[in-house]
């Protein structure tokens, strides 16, 4: 071992301390760059973030004042306002049931036999008192009526009918309008200045069934912003397949989906407010040269295209089609809680290939429904036949994926009558 002088131990002791002042003055040196760049980094995000702030700022004015240019577009097509009509004689406000639920239909045609079993089936779950209008061709209310009248009167202590000619207002071409798309199609769209006595109303075509109460889709009115007019169901649930997304690419559509023009919730009054009917009108006379291939749905997607605000999306249980087999159209609610409101879009409900076999799984409740009797049971008449009948189905049936979801809705509101007698039975002893 060799042992250090006191000077080799001084100069020693010096180096420690130098090289270590060396290395404290760097590390410093570091500390200090990394602050400097930890600062300018977090003057970037400001900067950066406020100019993202300004961007999406200049995009919303931008948005809005097209938002603007878009209404003052069609605003500057409309005629002076005119003056509010009263009634129609035979047809002022009548006072009902504050429960009372109102369903209006269209029937032209050959479409008699689906809007009488399209009734029948909102009759069979509806327990609220309900008002059904039918708006239909004056050769066809006999055979309506008689069929009707032949339903059990107990079954029918909570319904009251009114009937309407097919009605458009006197300042639209009828015969342009009457035949766009199918006939009588566009007859819905004119519902506020037909039905001056309504408030509101669920407006059904013909080619539906309902698989949970009427009254249940009816409430959804009660949950409209204040600015909505309207319920309606997305056409094209993906962003880029469906209808719309594939084929609409030389007209504005609602939020690039487009909206169902088969099953309507229609706040008739606000509708009046907003002078519907004829900015609907300056719609199709701006754009009818486009080939509006579905003419109401088109001509209702393009309207709320430039009003986005005014309609209310409700479920798409309330609205099931054969699109939504489709495994990107897929509908979250009816996988939750089963169709609610079927749809037949397309005839799907009539379609067979033969005798003993249905095209589409949705002729199965159809069928149904359409040899249910009123009055009789639900579960053993129309539950127990319905999911028999869809256990029938062939993988081979259009929509057959979706099979186990066409009865569930039913399923569950007959459970849920149950549990609500069995609790209400719970109580009446517990206060006995």
């Amino acid at each position: 071992m060799f042992l250090l002088s006191s000077d080799e131990r001084s100069v020693r002791k010096a180096l420690d301390m130098r090289i270590r002042s060396l290395y404290l003055h760097r590390r410093l040196i570091v500390l200090i760059k990394m602050a400097i760049f930890l600062v300018v980094i977090v003057l970037s995000i400001l900067f950066i973030n406020s100019e993202i702030k300004n961007v999406f700022i200049k995009f919303s004015k931008s948005q809005e004042e097209k938002k603007i240019m878009k209404d003052l577009e069609i605003d500057q097509l409309l005629p002076p306002e005119e003056v509010e009509l009263p009634p129609m004689p035979g047809f002022e406000k009548v006072e009902r049931h504050p429960d009372t639920v109102y369903m209006s239909t269209t029937i032209c045609g050959d479409r008699i036999e689906q809007a009488i079993i399209m009734i029948k089936s909102a009759i069979a779950l509806c327990r609220n008192p309900l008002h059904i209008i039918l708006m239909t061709e004056d050769h066809l209310r006999d055979p309506i009526e008689e069929a009707v009248n032949s339903w059990s009167q107990d079954s029918m202590k909570h319904v009251t009918f009114e009937y309407h000619g097919i009605m458009y207002p006197d300042w639209l071409n009828v015969s342009e309008w009457k035949w766009l798309y199918s006939l009588c199609s566009t007859h819905k769209i004119f519902l506020p200045s037909s039905l001056r006595h309504i408030d509101a109303v669920v407006l059904a075509d013909t080619d539906v069934l309902f698989l949970r109460p009427v009254t249940e889709f009816y409430n959804h009115i009660r949950r409209f912003r204040p600015e909505n007019v309207m319920g309606l169901a997305i056409e094209s649930p993906a962003p880029r397949t469906g209808w719309y997304p594939s084929h609409r690419i030389n007209i504005p559509i609602y939020k690039d989906q487009g909206l169902n023009g088969g099953v309507w919730l229609m706040n008739l009054t606000r509708l009046r407010q907003f002078r519907f009917e004829r900015r609907i009108h300056a719609v199709y006379e701006k754009y009818k040269e486009r080939d509006l291939f579905y003419g109401d749905q088109d001509i209702v997607s393009i309207f709320f295209s430039y009003y986005p605000d005014r309609a209310y999306v409700y479920p798409c249980n309330w609205n099931f089609r054969t699109s939504h087999c489709n495994a990107d159209e897929t509908c979250d609610s009816a996988e939750r809680e089963g169709v609610a409101l079927l749809h037949g879009i397309s005839s799907a409900c009539h379609i067979l290939r033969n005798k003993e076999e249905y095209l589409t799984s949705f002729g199965a409740p159809y069928d149904v429904y359409h040899k249910y009797q009123l009055g009789m049971d639900l579960k053993r008449y129309l539950l127990e036949p319905m999911k028999e009948s869809i256990k029938q189905l062939r993988p081979r049936a259009w929509c057959y994926r979706a099979k186990d979801l066409l009865a569930k809705g039913l399923e569950n509101y007959l459970q849920e009558l149950v549990d609500e007698k069995l609790a209400n039975s719970s109580l009446n002893k517990l206060n006995n």
